[in-house]
This record gives C-alpha cells, sequence and structure tokens, in this order.
C-alpha cells in the first residue's frame, strides 16, 4: 500500500497541522484502513521498540524525513548511535547531530535543550518553534552514560520526556529491551512495538498486543495516535515515502526559515586571525562568566564556537598552567595577537627573563600606575627566586601579572603568585589529563581524552568551560595574521556539516 491510497485527498501535503504520517492502521471493526499519522504537538512523544531488524530504525528515519519536509518548521537535535540518520546532520533544520563517539557532546544537547526547556516553562510566550529530539539506539547511549561519570544524563532525558510537551519539546525514541523498560517508557504517549526479530524473552516488557505477522515493518501502535485501543499497522517503505515527499523537499529546501541554535564540537585548529575577525561581530562575542567586557580574546568556545573572552582581575594574577610542549607559549602569544590595544610588557625573546624582571622593578616607571599595562611571565616556576621576588613586587604595586607554570603539586610552595590566581578564581587549564590538574582552582571539570593541542578549561569563579585556543605562529606580527587555513571562522558559519 501507498501513503497515497492510506491517504486519499490528504495524502497532497495540504494539512496545515504539523503532522507527520507514518504507515497504515488497520481497524477491524470499522472495516477501513486509515493512515497512522503521528502529531507531536497533540500527541505527544514517540517510542519505537524493535530490533536493529524489525523496522524500528526505519520507522524513525521516516518520521524524521518526513518532520525535516513538513511545511510547519521544527528544530532537530540528534543522538544517533547506529549512524543511520547521519544523512540529516547537514539539514537547515537541525541543530546538532552527535554520535557515540562523542558522548560528551551528546550530553551537551541534552543539557542546552533542558536548559530551553526551563526557559520555555518560566516563559510560555517567549517560543514558537518545536523542537525534536530524536535518539536513535537508546541501549547503546544509555550504557554509555552509565559506563562513566555522565550517568546523570539519563535522568536529562527523563526531564525532557516528562516536561517536554507542555514546552514544545518532543522526544522520538527507539531502543530495543532498554527503551521498554526505561523509566520515562510510560511516559512515551506514543508507542510501536515491531515484533519482527523478537523472541519470548525479548518481549516480556511489552504490553499485551492483537496477534500479527512477524514482518518487517509490521508493528502494534499504542496511545493517542492510534486510538482507544491497539491497532495492528504496518509503517511506509522508506523509499516509496521518500518519493512521495520529493517535490515538497525539493520546495522547502528553496526556502530559508529559522536557524536553530547549534551544539557544535570544538574544532581541533583555529587561526588568531579566524578569531579576531570573528571579534568585530558583538553578537557573537560570548565572555566567561564575571568577566566585564569587552575581556581578552584567547580562542573559541560554547555551544554555538563563539569567540571567548576571558577575565584577568586588574592587579590581580592570571595562571595558565600546562605540561611541556602543551601550548602555554602559544597562548600568550596569541593573547598578544588578539589584544594589542593592551599593553603587554614581556622578556623580548633575546633577553634573560630572570635579569629582566629584577632589573625592572628596579625601574622607576615600573613606580607609576599600572594603567592597562600586563606583565607576562612565561614558564613562571622555572624563574629564580629574586625574579620571583621581583614579580611578586610588581603585581603587589597594582601591575596585573598573567605567568604560565607546569603541572605540579608543589606549585603554590614554588611560586607563591599562584596563590593570588586561586583566590580570584582566575586561570586556564592547558589539556588537562585528571581532575588533579585543577586542585590549584578546587574547580571541578570533565577531561578530555585525547585532547588537540590548543584544548583548554578555562576557570572563571566557580565555573569551567571548555575552549580551543587560537593558534598563533610564532613571528605572527601583533595585530596581524593568526596564519592557519582553517576554513573556519569563530562565531560565524560554522565547518560544513556533511549530509
Amino acid at each position: 500500500m501507498t501513503p497515497a491510497q492510506a491517504n486519499g485527498q490528504q495524502a497532497t501535503g495540504s494539512r496545515p497541522e504539523w503532522s507527520v504520517e507514518l504507515g497504515a492502521m488497520d481497524l477491524p471493526h470499522a472495516q477501513c484502513v486509515l493512515p497512522l499519522t503521528w502529531e507531536p504537538a497533540r500527541h505527544g512523544h514517540l517510542g519505537l521498540v524493535g530490533s536493529a531488524s524489525s523496522g524500528a530504525v526505519e520507522a524513525l528515519d521516516l518520521a524524521v524525513r518526513r518532520l525535516l519536509a513538513h511545511p510547519c518548521e521544527s528544530h532537530c537535535y540528534f543522538l544517533d548511535a547506529p549512524g543511520g540518520l547521519q544523512h540529516a546532520a547537514g539539514h537547515q533544520r537541525t541543530g546538532a547531530h552527535a554520535g557515540l563517539h562523542e558522548l560528551r557532546r551528546a550530553v551537551r544537547v541534552l543539557e542546552r535543550l533542558a536548559r530551553e526547556l526551563g526557559h520555555r516553562l518560566n516563559r510560555p510566550d517567549d517560543w514558537a518553534t518545536p523542537l525534536v529530539l530524536v535518539i536513535s539506539g537508546w541501549g547503546s547511549w544509555v550504557s554509555a552514560f552509565r559506563s562513566g561519570p555522565l550517568a546523570w544524563a539519563e535522568d536529562v532525558v527523563q526531564d525532557l520526556v516528562r516536561d517536554g510537551q507542555r514546552a514544545g519539546i518532543s522526544v522520538a525514541i527507539s531502543g530495543e529491551r532498554e527503551l521498554a523498560t526505561a523509566r520515562f517508557g510510560g511516559s512515551l504517549q506514543n508507542r510501536l512495538y515491531f515484533p519482527a526479530a523478537s523472541n519470548e524473552d525479548s518481549r516480556l516488557a511489552w504490553p499485551r498486543m492483537p496477534s500479527t505477522e512477524k514482518v518487517k515493518g509490521r508493528a502494534v501502535a499504542f496511545g493517542p495516535f492510534a486510538g482507544s485501543e491497539p491497532v495492528v499497522c504496518q509503517v511506509y517503505d522508506l523509499a516509496i515515502a521518500d518519493q512521495w515527499h520529493q517535490d515538497m523537499g525539493r520546495e522547502l529546501n528553496a526556502k530559508q526559515g529559522t536557524l536553530p541554535f547549534r551544539i557544535e564540537s570544538l574544532p581541533p585548529l583555529v587561526s588568531a586571525t579566524d578569531v579576531q575577525e570573528s571579534a568585530t561581530n558583538p553578537v557573537s562575542s560570548v565572555a566567561a562568566a564575571g568577566s566585564t567586557p569587552p575581556g581578552l580574546l584567547i580562542g573559541v568556545g560554547g555551544d554555538e564556537l563563539s569567540p571567548v573572552r576571558l577575565h584577568v582581575p586588574a592587579g590581580g594574577v592570571f595562571t595558565i598552567l600546562g605540561r611541556p610542549g602543551g601550548g602555554k607559549t602559544n597562548s600568550l602569544r596569541a593573547l598578544r595577537i588578539l589584544n594589542p590595544e593592551t599593553c603587554w610588557v614581556h622578556p623580548p625573546d633575546a633577553a634573560e627573563p630572570d635579569r629582566f624582571w629584577t632589573s625592572l622593578r628596579l625601574d622607576a616607571a615600573s613606580r607609576a600606575p599600572a594603567g592597562s599595562r600586563v606583565l607576562i611571565a612565561d614558564d613562571a616556576d622555572h624563574l629564580s627566586p629574586d625574579a620571583l621576588t621581583a614579580l611578586a613586587e610588581l603585581q603587589s604595586r597594582g601591575h596585573t601579572v598573567m605567568l604560565t607554570a607546569n603541572y605540579n603539586p608543589l606549585l603554590l610552595q614554588r611560586l607563591p603568585l599562584a596563590m593570588a590566581s586561586r583566590a580570584h578564581g582566575a586561570g586556564m587549564l592547558l589539556a588537562p589529563r585528571s581532575m588533579a590538574d585543577g586542585d590549584l582552582f578546587g574547580v571541578r571539570f570533565e577531561a578530555e581524552p585525547a585532547a588537540p593541542p590548543g584544548r583548554a578549561v578555562l576557570i572563571s569563579g566557580a565555573g569551567s568551560a571548555a575552549l580551543q585556543v587560537a593558534w598563533a605562529p610564532p613571528g605572527a606580527e601583533a595585530g596581524g595574521s593568526g596564519g592557519s587555513k582553517t576554513g573556519y571562522k569563530a562565531g560565524g558559519t560554522p565547518p560544513a556539516r556533511e549530509a
């Protein structure tokens, strides 16, 4: 049976309501076959329970294609464990597509949707575009969540299922036994059970259903979209459904709708030039918590990869910690290039750092008001005691000090200036490998395994945020080129998402 045969005149796509037709359902008591239509705003969430070869995955794919091609705009966010929804990653209505290998990004998607949920519940008149969270392969996701420190992400999904419909956030989820026994399983108002390729053990948690053939795509529907009683239905073949929506898809691709908020992954490399150019757009700039604009540009971060500005307390100390070769020197160089309006004071390349700082302490100009001068000391933990004493005295005169050092459990004894940085709660960790790397600031953060060069955690107050420090090659002139051709403009158009 084709969609047009089941839907009659409604198959023209002229229905104004936000609905997607998934298949045809058999009503023996009425002696008729009617379309199985899911209306997310009215019916609620959708759950598809069945094995990978039962047709549940194809049914979810069909629902996604119909949502993306519907005249009523909606924004979709994908957690795609099997990878079968990769075709939707580059769609203009897609805000994020995360695979199982991007577990932390997937959790960021859930967190961002949870924040949007709270915002919409508090301001019900401040939203218009419905959102859809699509989760494929729930069993794989729940195993990944529970195997590490992100087990709380399962509770976020439960919150979205429980309260999402009131805020215009719908959930479409597929899975096997783990979905049938999930804590939020009863809150999925509309459920499709696919008996094909199942056995008695896998169906223990299923409700009592009408008997039906175990063929691929055959399912039993429960919930508001099926009516008052469970009904047997057949999900449309994906190829036929695509052909039916081909003309509508061409028309919609030519239309530019509202862009969704994005949750992008941090790029492995971003040039100082890209960050500097994007900073001219004030809408794209995002400051660290507690910072006073404009702050100091350092790289990109946040869900939509906006330029990050760090807060250096006036007359205080900002500490950058990292391992040898971890990018400490590049971070200072990027700061000088991205913030040429700041008066940077640092030893020349040919100068001896110890002698420079001790002589600067004796300079009469150093006793004048500090103004916007910032003293930067690279590898401060390698300086002599006299140079460290000179730096401490300069800082006591009101000069702002920015320093780098290696991770060391005895850093406070070796570098007493770091205590001031700890008191201000201002610092940055380059490629931290464990929670112990952040002991200086006493802030919890998530260490990224196998982090690329330049990946950092910005400490601001009592919070932390991941960012990618801009790459500034040696010899780059202040305010000039970053030299990297990454093809990405921070805060602007993100890297192309291949369909």
